[in-house]
């Protein structure tokens, strides 16, 4: 399996890809968010999107990967702009630059 390790205080902690929600890019770091809270994350948001986009990830922005397991719904806010709630009510933006390839990859 492949565990995405984070940076803490005082160790590296892995994490399964199954566990991430999303990661994000902000402030020159990147952190992955999941049930427990929001890690940082030893990588950057290319090279996580090169390794978990066999789990299931997708660039839903050009700060965020997504896991589309934790996706609950995809929210309009205009013709051309969407947002994708998660399963725990989080909200990430997604780029309209996205939405063709997100529907093509979920058959909508």
């Amino acid at each position: 399996t492949t565990e995405i390790y984070t940076l803490s205080l005082h160790d590296a902690l892995p994490i399964s890809p199954a566990d991430i929600l999303y990661a994000y890019a902000q402030e020159k770091s990147v952190y992955l968010h999941t049930a427990e809270g929001d890690w940082t994350a030893s990588f950057t948001l290319a090279e996580l999107e090169a390794r978990l986009a066999p789990h299931g990830f997708f660039r839903a922005h050009r700060g965020y990967l997504v896991n589309l397991a934790h996706v609950k719904e995809i929210i309009p806010w205009t013709r051309s702009s969407f947002s994708l709630r998660m399963k725990d009510g989080s909200e990430v933006p997604l780029s309209k630059h996205r939405v063709a390839e997100l529907k093509e990859l979920l058959g909508w």
